[in-house]
């Protein structure tokens, strides 16, 4: 029987609470064995990825709509994933993935020039070639500077070898990550080059917040719900390499707009995103959650 480690493990454990971790794919998954365990588990919490509940990306709608409204609680990063997801699920709550930020006592308010662009692949969310042409647009207004690459794939890889060579020698790329590798990259870089097609709102946002870099991300709906254009961060569409380039041109050289930003956001993420008082509320709502 397929799955039959999972529903013996649920069978034998009695759970209170299963939280799912994105409805692609645990959601989907445990919905479909939802019936085979009836009985053995208390109430189905899930947390669902900002990009999940457009109801136009890439999850099919009809089963979005079905996993929702049969989970107790669902969990999402926005106000526009609420809206959507209560017309569906009985009980929905709103947090920032990954449950907030660790937020760091200090930052280091003078930055290294340098740019991290932390999803450096092509991805139907998130397209790294236009962001490689705006780069390659500015280059002469923003050298000298390093330019590190995350989760970069072969297509990127290829287009990075055809950049001009003193282009080529500034980038530094990296396969994925781990996360404090990421966040010590975000306490010395001075710009945060994240626009993406459809996010919800991303954790790198938050994180650049947290750790002190200017993010540079796209107006979507669910970002400008945190951000403010200016004030928290640039706003650059994804596929517009020469929005993109003109704005990473004034986060590198505009000092005084980058002290303004830094010292912003350290007060919004600290009221938003701070995972020690999102860590209580989700504590509360497990201890809650048997008698929802």
């Amino acid at each position: 029987m397929e799955y039959f480690w999972l529903i013996r493990t649920i069978k034998d454990m009695r759970p209170d609470i299963i939280h799912t971790l994105a409805i692609e794919p645990s959601g989907f998954l445990f919905h479909r064995l939802r019936e085979q365990v009836a009985g053995y588990y208390g109430k189905w919490m899930l947390t669902a990825r900002g990009r999940e509940l457009t109801l136009k990306g890439y999850l099919p709608e009809e089963k979005v709509k079905e996993v929702l409204s049969f989970c107790d609680m669902a969990i999402v990063d926005s106000r526009h994933s609420k809206e959507i997801a209560e017309r569906y699920c009985r009980s929905v709550m709103q947090f920032p993935g990954t449950g907030g930020i660790d937020i760091p006592e200090q930052i280091v308010e003078k930055r290294e020039r340098m740019i991290l662009f932390p999803k450096a692949h092509e991805f139907w969310g998130s397209k790294s070639l236009p962001v490689l042409e705006a780069l390659a647009l500015c280059w002469q207004e923003i050298k000298p500077c390093t330019i590190h690459m995350a989760a970069v794939d072969r297509e990127t890889r290829e287009s990075v070898g055809r950049l001009p060579e003193d282009m080529r020698f500034s980038i530094v790329m990296h396969d994925r990550m781990p996360r404090e590798e990421l966040f010590d990259l975000m306490t010395r870089t001075r710009v945060l080059l994240a626009p993406s097609l459809s996010d919800g709102i991303p954790n790198v946002l938050y994180e650049a917040m947290a750790y002190g870099a200017l993010p540079v991300v796209s107006p979507l709906e669910t970002i400008r719900e945190v951000a403010e254009d200016g004030k928290n961060c640039l706003f650059a569409r994804n596929l517009y390499p020469e929005e993109i380039a003109k704005v990473v041109v004034r986060a590198m050289n505009d000092d005084e707009l980058f002290v303004h930003i830094q010292r912003n956001n350290r007060e919004k993420v600290m009221a938003v995103a701070d995972r020690k008082e999102i860590a209580k509320e989700i504590n509360r709502l497990y201890e809650e959650m048997p008698d929802v």
